[in-house]
């Protein structure tokens, strides 16, 4: 608790926090009402993405191909630390360089849990306004994406300070970050076999929400092959470890 309150005090007052928020916020909404509204069109009367049980896979779904944004952000976070010494200054004060370290993945896990809990008053409200809403009895059944989810995010933020901390420069952090999370990763699929490229990080998390193949694919054999949900989470959670690990390590051995 120490620790997040450190960093509570670094992030309430800083204003581009609130900015990349806001938007990570606002496109949800937009993005979300947006598909809402084409199904309306489309199938008058019909609003089945913001139906019980279904919505939660929906949801999160949809939010999953917004991490890059708060990824920005906590890198930027990082990378302050060093370019305005506060960091320096941090463990000079008294903080050890893993306490320094542990605020960051604590304060992103804080991020994560806050927008993940945002995602569920915003499902639950959506699906009884406007869903076939029938009653409890099933509403909560597709519930579990939302832990899926909220690690999810916790993996893409990792990956993200995790970089910042290896490279410490905005910027290249950013565009490496963007770089391997959108383009990197893909191309190396294509040259890895399938037995290798299913345990690349960024494929790991998206994995954790990932729609279901549809009969096409399966019948074409074209769909990835999906290992085990508990395999993935394991996978996750080993990743998220590596980055914290690798991150105490870098920091122990750099110069401040």
């Amino acid at each position: 608790m120490r620790l997040l309150k450190i960093e509570a005090t670094k992030l309430i007052p800083y204003r581009a926090f609130w900015v990349f928020f806001a938007l990570h916020v606002i496109f949800l909404l937009l993005i979300t009402a947006s598909i809402g509204k084409l199904e309306q069109f489309a199938i008058p009367g019909e609003t089945y993405f913001f139906s019980f049980p279904e919505v939660w896979f929906h949801l999160t779904l949809v939010a999953s191909y917004l991490h890059l944004l708060p990824g920005i952000l906590f890198i930027m976070l990082v990378c302050n630390e060093f370019t305005f010494r506060t960091f320096r200054q941090n463990v000079i004060d008294g903080l050890g360089r893993h306490e320094a370290v542990l605020a960051k993945f604590l304060a992103a896990a804080g991020y994560a849990f806050v927008f993940t809990l945002l995602l569920f008053l915003y499902g639950f409200i959506r699906a009884l306004m406007g869903g076939h809403f029938s009653g409890f009895g099933n509403a909560f059944e597709k519930a579990h994406y939302l832990p899926l989810f909220y690690l999810q995010m916790c993996g893409s933020l990792s990956l993200a300070i995790f970089l910042a901390f290896l490279i410490k420069k905005s910027a290249l952090s950013i565009i490496i970050f963007l770089s391997y999370s959108l383009i990197v990763e893909r191309l190396l699929k294509w040259q890895l076999p399938d037995h290798v490229e299913q345990y690349l990080p960024v494929h790991v998390f998206n994995q954790l929400v990932a729609p279901p193949a549809n009969p096409l694919e399966q019948m074409m054999e074209l769909n990835e092959k999906v290992m085990p949900p508990e395999i993935t989470v394991l996978l996750a959670l080993g990743y998220i470890a590596v980055f914290i690990l690798v991150s105490l390590l870098v920091v122990q051995r750099s110069d401040l």
